[in-house]
């Protein structure tokens, strides 16, 4: 079964709800398309495979106008040959909140996370269970935050395909972040 629901709630103010089913990165479509939206209660079970940036189960690429990620989930395997790959989010400019990863995240490149590639804003209460594989800036949660990462678990292993003679970051929670507190790995 495969549903989307597209609610307005105002003007300028949309609420994106279950995405469930064998979907592929169906939901960034809908980001650009609309300002100030809501991407709540999303899953994902297909395998996505990609090869340009911001690649991920639920949404490629969020802007600063989303009103947030929260309460989505990643059960698929997640490949790309380029960078910001996530299990639930490619690049995100908006909070990303309760997501979960339980799929494989890999890269041939960089910039790979098991919930999110790269932010600009706060993941809160996310988990992540799957395996975390990329070429250089891998971590088990996000490879790049400049915000805030709080109460996040990884349980997935995080892993880099470069030799050790050449420089590359990796992080069981993130490869690079402005703050992380109460988190596990």
């Amino acid at each position: 079964m495969q549903y989307i629901f597209v609610e307005k709630i105002s003007s300028n103010f949309y609420l994106i709800l279950g995405i469930h089913g064998k979907l592929k990165s169906f939901c960034f479509i809908f980001v650009f398309l609309f300002l100030h939206l809501l991407i709540t209660n999303c899953t994902n079970y297909a395998t996505i495979t990609g090869s340009a940036g911001n690649v991920a189960g639920i949404v490629g690429c969020v802007t600063v106008n989303c009103k947030g990620v929260k309460n989505c989930n990643n059960y698929g395997t997640i490949s790309n040959t380029s960078w910001n790959t996530g299990g639930v989010v490619g690049l995100a400019d908006t909070v990303v909140s309760n997501c979960n990863n339980y799929g494989s995240v890999s890269t041939t490149t960089d910039c790979v996370g098991g919930v999110v590639g790269t932010t600009h804003s706060p993941i809160v209460n996310c988990n992540n269970y799957g395996s975390v594989n990329g070429k250089l800036n891998v971590g088990g949660i996000v490879f790049s935050s400049n915000n805030s990462i709080a109460n996040c678990i990884n349980y997935g292993t995080v892993s880099t395909t470069t030799t050790a003679s050449t420089a590359t970051q990796v992080g069981g929670i993130a490869a690079t972040s402005a703050e992380i507190s109460s988190c596990i790995n």
